[in-house]
């Protein structure tokens, strides 16, 4: 025979529920102040108009990095070209995503341009996130670009919206509209590693195409292929999504 559970266990419950909802409010505000803080107690200078960061490095040592000096050591002739981007809607919410995004790109070091790919679905929508950028993060770094495109959720499939179609046409269009690929106006970004990423990740070390000596573990989608350590023509590396579905 069935039992039907208490009154006061369906209480319990919805009280243990809503307390774990207050707690998650709570350690978001928390993580936000402390983001503030820290934004507030980054110290910016110039010298001779070029943006300088200063970072705190081992304990009272500092490391002075010059954006412009690390875009010509990284984008010349003397390494690997990287170019991050990462695809967005052009909401307030991820506009500060966004901000986030690429507040990490300087803390953490990462060499290359870091351009943020930006769906609008109307011309309000681009000027906004246009003036924001031109505001807010191209004073962080000459690095730091903005590619407008169009809104591709809607398009894509007649009479469908699909809001993932944003990713991976918003980086076609960056592709083909920036980098001029298939044109010969590509050959420049011919040896460029494209890094494609989302906004609400946040990068805690510099990325890098040589993984011989890295704690990651790399293997092969297919298991006949051999395994490769290096990012490179011919060899392109992607995460595996290992959460599932039962993270949210």
């Amino acid at each position: 025979m069935l039992q039907k559970e208490p009154f006061c266990g369906r209480k319990r419950k919805r009280y243990q529920k809503l307390s774990s909802e207050k707690i998650l409010a709570f350690l978001f505000v928390i993580a936000i102040i402390s983001f503030e803080i820290k934004i507030n107690s980054f110290p910016f200078s110039e010298d001779d108009g070029i943006l300088v960061i200063q970072r705190k490095k081992n304990n009272n040592q500092r490391e002075i990095f010059k954006d412009s000096e690390s875009f010509t050591n990284n984008y010349g002739n003397n390494g690997p070209k990287y170019h991050l981007i990462f695809s967005t809607g052009c909401s307030p919410f991820q506009d500060w995503q966004s901000y986030v995004f690429f507040y990490h790109v300087l803390k953490s070091g990462q060499l290359g341009n870091v351009t943020r790919v930006a769906s609008c679905g109307n011309s309000h929508d681009a000027i906004t996130v246009k003036q924001l950028h031109e505001e807010q993060i191209s004073i962080m770094s000459d690095r730091f670009s903005l590619h407008i495109t169009p809104e591709y959720s809607k398009s894509v499939t007649p009479g469908k919206t699909f809001k993932y179609y944003n990713k991976p046409f918003g980086a076609l269009d960056f592709l083909q509209n920036v980098m001029k690929f298939p044109t010969p106006e590509s050959e420049k970004h011919e040896n460029t590693i494209v890094m494609l990423l989302d906004p609400d990740q946040m990068i805690i070390r510099p990325f890098t195409n040589d993984f011989s000596t890295s704690t990651e573990v790399w293997k092969p989608y297919n298991t006949k292929v051999p395994k490769r350590i290096k990012v490179e023509h011919g060899s392109p590396f992607a995460q595996q999504y290992g959460f599932g579905i039962q993270w949210k």
